[in-house]
């Protein structure tokens, strides 16, 4: 039991009150003293007093287990009392979309300068060095053009 924790709580965050006995379950509390118990220590207390992993999905356990929760397991550990867990999950699906925006970010950046230098050399370019980095007709195309208008050399 977690009884020195819940007295050290009540004691700094609902000071103007009697502590009450033990709480068996989160409905035992005021719901101003539940809810700041939720966020209390970024819910380690409250996750340790009501937890119930064991009310988990078994795809969700095994992640909390592994403490690889991800950003949609939140709902169902906060149902479990997880609290901590939760917050946890959400700060890791942040964390990875951060991550991803600023890969997007730096790939996209990369292709930018790419496409610049690219832009540069060929504004810098002579004519010819333009129609060569313009890219060689295939022979094929050379045919079709020599056909086109009427050059037979």
């Amino acid at each position: 039991m977690f009884l020195t924790e819940f007295a050290t709580f009540w004691r700094k965050e609902m000071n103007t009150l009697d502590c009450p006995t033990y709480p068996k379950k989160p409905e035992d509390l005021p719901l101003s003293a539940r809810m700041c118990l939720e966020n209390y220590n970024n819910g380690e207390l409250y996750q340790n007093m009501f937890g119930k992993p064991e009310s988990l999905p078994v795809d969700v356990l095994l992640r909390y287990e592994a403490g690889q929760s991800i950003p949609q397991d939140e709902p169902k550990l906060i149902d479990a009392g997880l609290t901590q867990a939760a917050t946890a999950a959400r700060v890791r699906g942040e964390q990875l979309e951060t991550k991803a925006l600023q890969n997007n970010i730096e790939q996209g950046r990369k292709q930018y300068l790419a496409e610049k230098k690219a832009a540069e050399q060929f504004s810098n370019a002579t004519f010819g060095e333009r129609l060569a980095m313009s890219g060689a007709l295939s022979p094929e195309a050379i045919a079709r053009n020599k056909a086109a208008y009427g050059i037979t050399s």
